[in-house]
């Protein structure tokens, strides 16, 4: 006997999965990432904003872009072009992460120009996961895409902190482990400062 699909009860699977599964926002962020990669996108803008109460990303890539009607369909979870699993982690976390910590998402896209997805956070919201090891997300995407020209641009209260992966081509992976450390931890001690 085969059991009606029960969209309520696999949602709520899919929530305490992925509570359990992306722990951190640079996780979440990496995540995010490789569907412009799956896009073919020659680049990726991402802005992140931390000012007051409001954490907000802006990830925009050049890729192949997607309908309206794609656009609706990716922040279900159980919608996914890819043919390794059954799901969309990327965006259906997104989307649940954002509406948990009072916020949402937007995307606009259009097809053969590319994506622009943003997303806004309570940054105070005591479930807002952890930034985790960001240089360590920025290092992966630089070390297993450099084919993608990222820049990452992070305002923090007043202060700013920037990387683009074109002015650290060539370095090796050590040195650019530790670029990206010195300009997160420069960026963090500010703050606590």
């Amino acid at each position: 006997h085969v059991r009606p699909f029960d969209a309520g009860r696999h949602r709520r699977y899919f929530a305490a999965l992925s509570w359990t599964v992306m722990k951190e926002l640079s996780l979440l962020l990496l995540e995010l990432l490789r569907n412009s990669l799956e896009a073919g996108a020659a680049r990726v803008d991402i802005r992140v904003r931390e000012i007051g109460d409001s954490l907000t990303w802006r990830i925009a890539d050049d890729g192949r872009g997607m309908t309206r009607q794609e656009c609706k369909e990716a922040l279900n979870p159980f919608f996914t072009k890819r043919t390794t699993r059954a799901v969309g982690l990327g965006l259906g976390l997104l989307d649940m992460w954002t509406r948990h910590c009072g916020g949402k998402v937007r995307m606009i896209s259009r097809p053969g120009l590319g994506t622009m997805l943003c997303a806004s956070f309570g940054r105070r919201h005591p479930d807002l996961p952890p930034w985790g090891d960001l240089p360590g997300t920025l290092w992966t995407l630089a070390v297993t895409m450099p084919q993608i020209h990222f820049q990452y641009l992070h305002y923090r209260d007043g202060r700013q902190w920037q990387w683009d992966s074109s002015t650290t081509t060539g370095l090796d992976m050590l040195t650019l482990k530790e670029v990206l450390e010195t300009g997160w931890n420069a960026l963090k001690e500010e703050e606590q400062a």
